[in-house]
């Protein structure tokens, strides 16, 4: 099973809201200020940050307002990008952003290869044995490091699936399906 980005509209961290919004992905959060001209570290939600740092222009949601904001410059440095915004002049400033998501406009993303998707189109997806019984849905997705993991809401428990090619047999996603091959104790009976 191929490698999917991490790119989610799902809140997953620590922000100011969960809103989820029709045409715009959550693809950072801002996790601290960066130095005293206003710049910010930004915590990618991508396993491609490089692909963005042409990108002019994001969308912080900030309490109950969704703010568009300029990019001046964008880097890439341990693991964070470094954003100077036209509307973020000092430190104090951008220290008032610590914790708010930063979205792109979907028709930003990076176009997927065959078999790729975005973790947030998971969520919602049936879960089906191979006999085509259905044994719950995709509540949440949970990176472990080695591979994700999917939690299942089944009736009034939750179970845990790992996405690996022995298990998850097939992702259907225009029909919101994902079939599995369940090993003997997967599910609690």
């Amino acid at each position: 099973m191929p490698k999917e980005p991490k790119l989610r509209k799902q809140k997953r961290r620590s922000s100011k809201s969960n809103r989820d919004y029709e045409d715009l992905t959550w693809i950072g959060t801002i996790s601290n200020a960066h130095g005293i001209q206003g710049e910010l570290r930004i915590y990618p939600l991508t396993d491609t940050p490089e692909y963005y740092l042409d990108t002019k222009q994001f969308f912080i949601e900030k309490g109950e307002q969704l703010l568009p904001v300029v990019v001046q410059k964008l880097r890439f440095h341990k693991n964070q990008w470094v954003a100077k915004f036209e509307s973020i002049d000092d430190r104090d400033q951008a220290e008032s952003y610590i914790q708010y998501r930063v979205l792109i406009e979907d028709s930003l993303l990076r176009p997927l290869d065959e078999n790729e998707y975005f973790l947030h189109e998971l969520i919602g997806c049936q879960i089906e044995d191979l006999n085509g019984n259905n044994l719950g849905e995709v509540i949440d997705v949970m990176q472990t490091g080695a591979n994700d993991v999917y939690t299942v809401a089944s009736g009034n428990q939750n179970f845990l699936v790992p996405a690996i090619p022995q298990i998850v047999k097939e992702v259907d996603l225009p029909q919101k399906k994902i079939r599995i091959d369940p090993i003997p104790g997967l599910m609690e009976e």
